[in-house]
């Protein structure tokens, strides 16, 4: 194994949403996307529980693309988006000055 991350729960599976997931608490979250091909998207939401959150995606999804699988990363005080000014459409910084700090992250560059 290469890489590996811990993270969750899914919240779409084969395009469709999860069952069982939280209806109750509000939370910011964080999530990462695929179409099942060569799309990935990685976004912050404002407050929604997961099971909203993975209602939405499915019906609404972002860029209008349909979604194979969507895992949830975080939630909370340390939801945090960051894109390089080097990366198309950069810079891009979702932090709140009231968020903790973010310990755990995903880095994507180039081969």
């Amino acid at each position: 194994m290469r890489e590996m991350i811990q993270a969750g729960p899914m919240l779409i599976e084969n395009g469709k949403p999860i069952g069982g997931l939280e209806t109750q608490k509000v939370s910011a979250r964080t999530v990462i996307l695929w179409d099942g091909g060569t799309r990935w998207w990685i976004g912050c939401s404002s407050g929604c529980t997961l099971a909203e959150l993975a209602k939405t995606l499915v019906t609404a999804a972002p860029g209008g693309w349909p979604i194979k699988q969507a895992l949830n990363f975080d939630g909370g005080r340390s939801s945090d988006l960051w894109i390089s000014e080097s990366i198309p459409g950069g810079p891009i910084s979702r932090r709140p000055l009231w968020n903790k700090p973010v310990r755990n992250f995903l880095v994507l560059v180039t081969k």
